[in-house]
């Protein structure tokens, strides 16, 4: 199983990507990436971060599922240790990325899924 804690929900990701997940982890469920308000302390993140790790675990807690975590930089660094440090395994997934600069100076960007990649 892999837990996809991001903003993208994997009705969003392309065929390639969606195919690869099932192929090497099995069934996919979303777990939405919370906001993380800028203003906050990193003690407010990590607050977070403890109130994720519980939330998860508890729902899934088979250390055998795998973790898609993207998202706000300071909240992914918390819950990767988290679930690394307790015998989960983390993954990204990484990109090919395409920018066209438009003539109103704007930018169009295209990710395009090139493979997961553990965190540690």
């Amino acid at each position: 199983m892999l837990i996809n804690i991001s903003n993208h929900p994997q009705s969003t990701w392309s065929a390639e990507q969606l195919k690869k997940a099932q192929q090497l982890y099995g069934e996919v469920v979303d777990y939405p990436f919370p906001f993380v308000d800028p203003s906050w302390s990193i003690e407010e993140v990590i607050g977070l971060a403890n109130a994720l790790y519980a939330d998860i675990t508890q729902k899934y807690p088979n250390k055998h599922t795998y973790l898609h975590i993207m998202g706000e930089h300071s909240l992914v660094y918390h819950l990767v240790s988290m679930f690394e440090q307790n015998g989960y395994t983390c993954v990204l997934s990484t990109t090919d990325r395409t920018v066209e600069v438009l003539p109103d100076g704007s930018k169009k960007v295209l990710f395009d899924f090139v493979r997961f990649r553990k965190y540690n």
